[in-house]
C-alpha cells in the first residue's frame, strides 16, 4: 500500500467516526430538555379540613366490624377540597 492510500483511509475513518458521533449526539441533545420539569407547572396548595363524623355515615357494616367500630362512634376525617369534577384528560371527555 502506498503512503497516500493509508493517509486517505485514515482521513476517511476519522470523518466516518466524526459523522457517526454527530449523528448520535444531535438527536440526543434535542431530546434532553424533554426530561426536565416544565417551568409552567404550578402546584396549588389547599387547606385540608378536619371534620368529626359518625362512623356509620362513611363506613359499611362490614367495614365497621373489621375496624371494631360502632355506627354511632365519632371519628375524625380529613376533607380534601374538590371541584366535584372527574379528571377529564384521563377519561378522554374534554
Amino acid at each position: 500500500m502506498k503512503q497516500e492510500d493509508t493517509t486517505m483511509i485514515s482521513k476517511f475513518s476519522t470523518l466516518t467516526a466524526l459523522a457517526l458521533t454527530l449523528a448520535a449526539a444531535l438527536p440526543a441533545a434535542a431530546y434532553a430538555p424533554q426530561n426536565e420539569r416544565p417551568d409552567t407547572y404550578k402546584s396549588v396548595m389547599h387547606d385540608n379540613e378536619k371534620k368529626s363524623v359518625t362512623a356509620g355515615t362513611i363506613h359499611t357494616r362490614a367495614e365497621l366490624a373489621r375496624l371494631g367500630l360502632k355506627a354511632d362512634d365519632v371519628i375524625s376525617i380529613t376533607v380534601f377540597p374538590s371541584s366535584d369534577r372527574i379528571d377529564p384528560p384521563s377519561r378522554g371527555d374534554r
